[in-house]
């Protein structure tokens, strides 16, 4: 049964356009082209929470605030944001199946079985007109033990469409949003075919220079963590300051992973997107013979957000020391997006990152196309 989600913000007095976000991480090394990974760590443990300022983090139907021993994170049950709802467990059975990452926080819910909508008022710090990332975590865990999936609007200002979950799986979608008040209302509203619940809620401040905007939130795509050895499908770096989930693709057809033990320091860097280092440090490069990486992107025609402007980002970096009087040229190119960007070349272990102006809509396929540029004083790329 479909999780229909939409965004809302209540103080807000104007609609914003629907939008889909697109990560693509990809990085370049002296001796072929590489894509990004993060290394074989499936779960490391963050700063404290006073490195995390502006972090709100609320385990929706918990007891008690609490230091996540996992994760370094602190915890605030939702008693100081929602007065209205039931706590619940889940079924005990189903807490196996919950993801490394959120261990504790999906061990229980908040449902709302009164009331057409319910709402939990957050106020950060920053205030109005900042960037945001908001992520919520839906885990049925089959806590009515009937398996009665439910229907419901997760709400914030731009509708989003519906989303399939089925028992006991879990599904956490985010956006990334400027608010126009400096009170934020994220509500869930029952749209009859079940009790809205939810398990986890989370607000990230970010810089306003990442992932600007001029046509509205931008709702999650995918943040992919390319060539990494890890099977868990999502992971959380320590290092990371604004607390990214990142999924892992370990290799897709026939890329050979590869990796640098070379220290890559983004806090000092320039590229205010402060990529983890442990995802710049292991990429993946191609099969012998080739000299470009394809990443193919398919939607499907049933897609909601077809039609939607999407926004890409590439990730870079160079973490083979080059050869002096050497250098290497690439492009992107993004069919189905029409774009070609002009050569790039990159600087030793010196993070980059590429966010295009496509004014595009996202089509049922994309193609991301990572090509050598050929010179005299660069010799044709070699496969590690």
């Amino acid at each position: 049964m479909p999780i229909q989600i939409s965004m809302y913000d209540a103080l807000d007095s104007i609609m914003v356009l629907r939008a889909w976000l697109v990560f693509v991480l990809l990085i370049s090394i002296l001796d072929n082209l590489k894509l990004a990974k993060g290394d074989s760590t499936e779960h490391a443990r963050r700063r404290l929470v006073d490195q995390t300022p502006g972090f709100i983090s609320i385990d929706c139907g918990a007891t008690n605030d609490y230091l996540d021993e996992g994760t370094g994170i602190f915890y605030k049950s939702d008693s100081g944001f929602i007065e209205t709802g039931t706590k619940n467990p889940i079924s005990p059975e189903y807490s196996s199946m919950v993801s490394p990452n959120y261990v504790r926080q999906m061990k229980n819910l908040r449902s709302f079985p009164q009331g057409t909508k319910n709402c939990y008022t957050l106020k950060p710090g920053q205030g109005k007109s900042s960037n945001y990332l908001i992520r919520a975590f839906f885990f049925y865990g089959n806590y009515e033990t009937r398996f009665n999936l439910q229907s419901l609007t997760y709400t914030l200002g731009v509708i989003f469409g519906p989303r399939e979950l089925y028992p006991p799986w879990e599904t956490f979608p985010d956006i990334i949003h400027v608010p126009l008040s400096d009170t934020i209302f994220v509500c869930l509203i029952n749209t009859g075919s079940g009790i809205p619940f939810i398990s986890a809620l989370e607000l990230r401040p970010l810089s306003k220079s990442i992932y600007p905007t001029n046509f509205g939130a931008l709702s999650f795509g995918s943040r992919l963590d390319i060539g990494t050895s890890s099977h868990m499908g999502l992971i959380r770096y320590e290092d990371d300051v604004y607390d990214r989930l990142w999924h892992s693709r370990s290799t897709l057809l026939n890329w050979v992973p590869i990796n640098t033990s070379s220290v890559i320091n983004t806090q000092d860097s320039n590229d205010s997107y402060q990529l983890p280092a442990q995802v710049l440090r292991t990429a993946v490069q191609p099969p012998s013979g080739h000299n470009a990486l394809t990443y193919v992107s398919s939607y499907g025609t049933n897609n909601p957000c077809n039609g939607d402007k999407y926004y890409v980002c590439f990730h870079f970096a160079e973490i083979a020391k080059p050869t002096q009087g050497k250098k290497r040229e690439f492009i992107i190119d993004v069919e189905g997006g029409n774009y070609t960007s002009e050569p790039i070349t990159l600087e030793y272990l010196k993070p980059l990152s590429i966010c295009p102006k496509m004014d595009n809509h996202l089509k049922e396929v994309l193609v991301f196309l990572l090509m050598q540029q050929r010179s005299l004083a660069f010799p044709h790329p070699q496969c590690i």
